[in-house]
């Protein structure tokens, strides 16, 4: 099992070094980068070629803006062309970063449930602190097999609160299109699919200042 990970790059240039050093520094090895460079205007598609060069399993793909759902369809054909049906596509935000044992967690997750979607929760972060941890006394943890249910977890906030899980998701091998929502396939989760929501936060996401 190969993991695929996705990320769209537009006006990431102050951002992109650290995710992608993120993915690079995982314990699990057995991955490839998918970079999209969704005509930003600053250095970022510099930067991709120059990781490109540097490491083989990385890949630059330029083209022009289409915003972030369309640079992550651009790497979902990508994957259907390089990758196999065993493999994972992991989408991963320009301004995230992934804590070292990220992937190995995934991988461990997915044995031991058999989920096809995973979604993993996020600390938030400025210059390198925690701003807001991920709420794990609110969210739900297990696994889910109705789309109502998951649909409630994932979208409706906790009244004066964070959402139960927030939406980084890691989805099974080749899809047809990209959904509307990250990780979701298009017209809803399929009746039956298990999907994990998982207890430790393997995301930092920067917030750009406070």
């Amino acid at each position: 099992m190969k993991f695929y990970i996705a990320i769209p790059v537009y006006k990431a240039e102050a951002f992109l070094s650290e995710c992608v050093s993120s993915v690079l520094s995982q314990t699990c090895q057995d991955f490839e980068i998918v970079l999209v460079d969704d005509g930003s205007p600053d250095g970022s598609g510099k930067l991709c070629n120059e990781f490109a060069a540097r490491d083989s399993r990385i890949h630059a793909i330029h083209q022009k803006n289409t915003g972030p759902y369309g640079a992550r369809r651009t790497a979902i054909h990508f994957i259907l062309d390089h990758g196999s049906p065993e493999d994972r596509a992991v989408f991963l935000d320009a301004d995230d970063s992934l804590k070292p044992e990220a992937l190995e967690t995934l991988a461990r997750c997915i044995q031991e449930t058999g989920a096809d979607l995973v979604f993993l929760g996020e600390d938030q972060v400025y210059e390198g602190k925690v701003l807001r941890p991920f709420p794990r006394d609110m969210a739900y943890i297990g696994t889910v097999t109705d789309r109502r249910q998951l649909y409630k977890i994932v979208f409706q906030a906790a009244p004066g609160g964070p959402p139960g899980i927030l939406p980084r998701p890691l989805r099974r091998g080749p899809a047809a299109k990209h959904p509307p929502v990250p990780g979701l396939p298009e017209g809803g989760l399929p009746a039956g699919q298990p999907v994990q929501l998982h207890p430790e936060p393997q995301l930092r996401h920067q917030r750009p200042g406070v």
